[in-house]
């Protein structure tokens, strides 16, 4: 099933079979900014949790491979609908949801230098909705460009690792930690470089 196709954003959906509803999503399209943190905000927004995902760049073009499933309580999705406002928030149609983020414990942040403006980031946080979009967000929020992302984790817990290219903040492993542990807000003093109107 597709679910959007414009010029170059394509999207295909497969139901998976499981004990919840789970779907597999895989989006190819050009590269460009915040199409992770666009791409999480949605699924999140239709009350979709994506619990597996990696995340590739190459050539100008990019590939997100994601299992998503539906929250408990949520309506099951409208597909067509998801694929309207996906298609609408990368080509900045409309402005990129906020991600919805309570955290749920401590979270822990490692960011390791891959090089010159290359970062591995790994986090291991209590997996809840809108984790991935705030995360991600963030990234974009200071600048920073996802090369790639595993996303993924077991028993409650998310465990992640993103590379990333840009200049990181002072502070950036601390800061980061501080929204995922939710000792800090995505809209507070911090934020800077917003693409939300993207």
């Amino acid at each position: 099933m597709t679910i959007a196709s414009v010029p170059d954003i394509r999207s295909r959906i497969e139901a998976l079979a499981g004990p919840r509803p789970t779907w597999r999503v895989v989006n190819e399209t050009a590269d460009r900014r915040g199409l992770l943190a666009t791409t999480a905000a949605i699924m999140a927004e239709h009350g979709l949790s994506i619990k597996v995902a990696k995340a590739t760049t190459a050539d100008g073009l990019a590939r997100q491979e994601l299992e998503v499933t539906l929250i408990d309580g949520a309506p099951e999705p409208n597909w067509g609908v998801v694929g309207v406002d996906l298609r609408a928030a990368l080509l900045g149609e409309r402005a990129r949801p906020l991600p919805s983020f309570k955290a749920e414990g401590e979270a822990a942040v490692r960011v390791l230098n891959d090089g010159p403006q290359r970062w591995v980031v790994h986090i291991s946080a209590p997996d809840t909705l809108g984790l991935l979009a705030v995360t991600a967000a963030w990234f974009v929020d200071h600048g920073l460009n996802v090369e790639s992302a595993e996303i993924g984790g077991e028993f409650g817990w998310a465990v992640d690792t993103f590379v990333v290219t840009g200049d990181l903040p002072a502070g950036g492993e601390r800061r980061l930690t501080a929204l995922l542990s939710g000792r800090e807000t995505a809209a507070g003093p911090d934020r800077r470089g917003s693409d939300e109107r993207r």
